[in-house]
């Protein structure tokens, strides 16, 4: 329906465009016609014939324009057939640690000392450092809240 009414739009268009530009090149040619070294019509003329060019090119940019976005979306369809997006979520048993008060007042002391997150993690899970990177900023995270508390 967009595209047919589009489509209605551009010849609607089209049409207008080349009456005004058979308008204007009929004024161009009776201007140059009539055009005495007295009266300046020939100057008229001259700017009706850029006139008549200038409306004349915007129809061929119309087209132009249709074609580049035909182009463009046959990119990017063919895009969208060549990259596949897929996310996978993976989830993990929770897991517990149980926290004597010794070691809790041993890490806010730590803390306390400027002893950095990561050796007061290792301290109370020494398998902290060999965590990858996600696990051991999600550990970083709750040692700072227990510490902070």
């Amino acid at each position: 329906m967009v595209e047919s009414a589009r489509n209605l739009f551009k010849w609607i268009y089209k049409i207008g465009m080349i009456l005004i530009t058979v308008v204007l090149a009929g004024l161009t040619i009776l201007a140059y016609i009539s055009a005495t070294p007295g009266n300046g019509l020939l100057l008229i003329s001259g700017i009706l014939a850029l006139l008549t060019l200038v409306t004349g090119l915007s129809i061929s940019k119309l087209d132009d324009q249709d074609r580049k976005a035909e182009t463009y979306r046959q990119i990017g369809e063919d895009i969208r057939k060549l990259v596949k997006v897929s996310t996978t979520y993976g989830y993990a048993e929770p897991e517990v640690h149980r926290v004597e008060t010794a070691t809790v007042e041993h890490a806010k002391r730590m803390a306390g000392e400027g002893a950095p997150i990561d050796d007061i993690c290792t301290m109370i899970d020494p398998d902290h450092i060999d965590h990858d990177a996600t696990h051991q900023e999600a550990f970083r995270k709750v040692v700072r809240a227990m510490i902070e508390n």
